[in-house]
């Protein structure tokens, strides 16, 4: 009966999956359910999280609640944790590498040295730009003398292994006096310090993303209120701005924890050490869940707005209308507030 549902399956290797808010391959997952490795969970429109047991084109999207895992699957041959800890990431809000690997570390589950848990090559090359303003006063600390291109993070990170190694111990013990922390100890402050602010780089990055298709939502929601017809209903107004208000608070409590971060950071490196970063990898890692949580139920509810008008001049207002009072507001009781007091 299993292997009725790999059909069409989806490649649990694609990058894709280690990018997204939205979706992860149960590969990624120390499962033991070896048909389990070829689907994954998602979040669908409605912001549930149900396990995708094949995808195609073709054959559509198959998809089963968590918890009804066990009708298609045997988890009777000592597999059991398999399906608890499919149901546990399942409740999840987001299914970014950042909040899985949160989540595994307080179930007592290894996974910092999980490949399949860290953003592909490819994002993090991408994320380049995002991660200068977090990098460069590291490089300047280092290379005095850096041009704005000449060096970059992963130089120092290969400080370690660099053909000059008297030019390298010399950037080392700088960098290592400068944080207050032995030369051996710099490859973990480096992996540490790279991982945590290409979260905050991937997700600068998820939020930019989106932003297009925002601004057509919120000219559709203007243009509703102002419409002679569609804004004569009260009832449709009503549901229109509560749908509005619930983005719009959203992305601005997202914005808000990221530029309060960016400044956090700046402040941190007037007097920087190896103590002060860990003291704001902390704060850094306390938020991610929520950030992915907000940025992944705006992520998909905007893929889902941008599926359904492709082509968005050729849509007419009461379509989008109709579609916001049916489909934008369903599960938006699943996107909570960031409670980012602390942060400030």
């Amino acid at each position: 009966m299993t292997e009725a549902y790999a059909i069409d399956a989806v490649d649990p290797q694609q990058p894709v999956d280690r990018d997204s808010l939205s979706a992860i391959s149960l590969s990624s997952l120390p499962i033991q359910t070896k048909a389990l490795h070829r689907a994954r969970l998602i979040k669908n429109s409605r912001l549930e999280s149900v396990v995708e047991l094949f995808s195609g084109s073709e054959t559509g999207s198959a998809q089963i609640a968590p918890e009804r895992l066990h009708q298609a699957y045997d988890f009777s041959q000592g597999n059991e944790r398999d399906l608890d800890l499919v149901k546990a990431i399942a409740e999840l809000t987001s299914f970014d590498v950042y909040s899985v690997r949160i989540k595994l570390r307080r179930m007592g589950i290894k996974a910092n040295d999980n490949q399949a848990l860290k953003l592909s090559p490819e994002k993090a090359k991408q994320l380049s730009t995002y991660m200068t303003e977090f990098t460069r006063p590291l490089i300047l600390a280092v290379y005095e003398d850096a041009s704005d291109e000449e060096y970059r993070f992963q130089d120092l990170v290969n400080l370690f292994t660099s053909p000059d190694m008297a030019k390298a111990k010399k950037n080392i013990i700088r960098l290592a006096d400068l944080l207050e922390i032995k030369p051996e100890d710099l490859p973990k402050f480096l992996q540490d310090y790279g991982d945590v602010y290409l979260s905050l780089a991937y997700y600068q990055c998820c939020l930019d993303q989106t932003q297009p298709a925002l601004d057509k939502f919120f000219d559709t929601l203007a243009g509703i209120k102002e419409d002679q017809h569609l804004g004569s209903n009260p009832q449709l107004v009503k549901i229109c701005c509560d749908v509005g208000d619930k983005f719009e608070a959203s992305v601005l409590e997202v914005k808000s924890v990221l530029d309060i971060f960016q400044v956090r950071t700046a402040d941190m490196w007037g007097h920087i050490s190896a103590e002060r970063f860990g003291n704001m990898k902390k704060l850094i890692t306390s938020y991610q869940t929520q950030v992915g949580g907000a940025l992944c139920s705006i992520t998909v509810k905007m893929d889902a707005w941008v599926a359904a008008f492709p082509v968005y001049e050729a849509s007419g207002l009461f379509r989008r209308a109709e579609f916001i009072t049916n489909e934008m507001r369903q599960g938006l009781q699943l996107l909570k507030p960031i409670d980012y007091a602390d942060v400030g």
